[in-house]
């Protein structure tokens, strides 16, 4: 599981909880002791003390920096869309590896054509289509629909270079 999952199923516990879930109210009570309040940072500490951690920052600093998020596009019909992820502090930086304009081709005109399909991303001058992201400022908070919507624009990249050729 990559941090954001960790974030996603303890806004799950918190919900859990507080609708009275009899498998969550243990688990808390195991680690945590019987209480009303159960919050964020208990379910967050309940996660971490589950998957072998003593605290959820050190849980965050065991998880993984980079990976890759299948986006379920293609580029081609061997060719899937993927993203990769890299964390970095409260900052992520999300990038296709430059496989749009690779599979797509430098045709002439390929830098404006793509600028033009990446709208809201970012095309970089070597091709790679990516979008800086700082932790909280995404939509929803989850970063694989934002390693999704990065895709769904490296797609639109790719359609419009195999346009010009």
């Amino acid at each position: 599981m990559d941090l954001e999952a960790y974030r996603r199923e303890a806004k799950r516990l918190v919900r859990a909880h507080r609708a009275g879930d009899e498998a969550v109210l243990a688990r808390a009570a195991g680690l945590l002791g019987a209480r009303e309040r159960f919050l964020l940072s208990d379910a967050q500490h309940l996660l971490a003390r589950e998957s072998g951690y003593r605290t959820w920052a050190e849980l965050r600093r065991a998880l993984p920096d980079e990976w890759t998020v299948d986006t379920g596009l293609r580029y081609g019909p061997d060719e899937p869309v993927r993203i990769r992820v890299r964390r970095r502090g409260n900052r992520y930086d999300l990038d296709d590896r430059g496989d749009a304009v690779r599979l797509g081709g430098k045709a002439r005109g390929w830098r404006e054509a793509g600028e033009r399909a990446v709208e809201p991303m970012n095309l970089a001058r070597n091709g790679t289509v990516f979008v800086p992201a700082v932790e909280g400022s995404f939509p929803d908070r989850d970063i694989d629909a934002l390693a999704r919507r990065l895709g769904e624009s490296a797609r639109a990249v790719y359609d419009a270079l195999v346009e010009l050729e």
